[in-house]
């Protein structure tokens, strides 16, 4: 069983991957579903389903909430931690330096990371307007309308999770939408997939953007598409420059816990805001040079990271 996939051509390898990460989704699902009726018996998920696509409030803090939390967790956990752990396994490669979990990044590194996600939140905050406003041709009018439902029952659960105002309900957020999801993300995206498309191209850099492509193709929301692979492809470069999966794990986590964090605020009164507004091109003009003078003093503090010369 251990490195049976190791002889694999990369393609082969690929094809693999995701295999068992649809098995994985199939199966996390169910179990998901399973412990949250078990829990949580008064929760009907086809009920849930039905109100975010009809955009029908659900209150923050209720028990439909933390049942959909539970859900969230196993299936994070399920499909995007086990799974590079169990490839790892089966390609016959230690899991640990093979994710670049292995190396602990430098004090200036993560201090650059600060500002980088902050100014980079301005500018794809321009993006995700941008993104926004796209329209169809007439002719696939239907499927930008079933695109923007999507978009709404998203935003919808989006809403219902980050609508506390209750100092256990932004911990248990910060816990779930930043530690988990940045975790687990960042060690299938870019700790796994990124390293399996170098091998198959040879090519940090289309390494890097395809793994941010399937990053937020797998999120199911076109509306935000652009801003979500943009931010893909900095936790991508941030991880190859400095050979450190935990920057870009630092960095996923800066950017969840910062919308967290607002929704909280806005929710308790203490701003007045809304958590959903975007930059202005203006405030991206101003932004950009900043974002890219940080990432230019990243990319010198970090040029030590050599993991991801060959793949897997």
């Amino acid at each position: 069983m251990k490195g049976s996939i190791q002889y694999y051509p990369w393609l082969a390898k690929l094809l693999f991957l995701i295999g068992i990460f649809l098995i994985a989704e199939v199966l996390f699902s169910y179990l998901g579903m399973y412990l949250t009726d078990f829990l949580f018996p008064g929760v009907n998920f086809l009920s849930m389903a039905q109100r975010m696509e009809t955009a029908d409030a659900i209150a923050p803090d209720s028990p439909t909430v933390h049942a959909l939390q539970l859900y969230q967790v196993i299936s994070s956990l399920g499909r995007f931690l086990l799974v590079p752990f169990l490839y790892c396994y089966l390609a016959g490669v230690p899991s640990l330096s093979t994710l670049g979990l292995h190396r602990a990044p430098g004090p200036k590194a993560i201090l650059l990371i600060v500002p980088i996600v902050l100014s980079a939140a301005i500018v794809t905050g321009f993006v995700y307007e941008w993104n926004q406003g796209i329209d169809f041709p007439a002719a696939l009018s239907s499927l930008e309308s079933r695109m923007r439902d999507m978009e709404a029952s998203a935003q919808n659960m989006t809403d219902a999770f980050l609508g506390t105002q209750r100092w256990s309900g932004l911990l248990l957020n910060l816990l779930i939408i930043g530690v988990v999801a940045a975790v687990s993300e960042e060690i299938i995206f870019r700790g796994l997939l990124q390293h399996v498309f170098m091998g198959w191209t040879r090519n940090g850099h289309a390494a890097i953007w395809l793994s941010a492509f399937a990053f937020s193709f797998i999120h199911l929301q076109f509306f935000g598409f652009f801003p979500r692979l943009l931010l893909g492809a900095l936790l991508g470069y941030l991880y190859m420059w400095s050979g450190s999966l935990w920057t870009a794990i630092f960095g996923h986590f800066l950017n969840n816990s910062m919308a967290v964090v607002l929704y909280f605020l806005v929710a308790r009164g203490v701003i007045d805001s809304d958590p959903t507004e975007t930059g202005t091109w203006i405030q991206a003009l101003v932004f950009l040079p900043i974002f890219a003078l940080f990432m230019w003093q990243y990319y010198r503090t970090t040029q030590d990271g050599k993991r991801l010369d060959t793949g897997i």
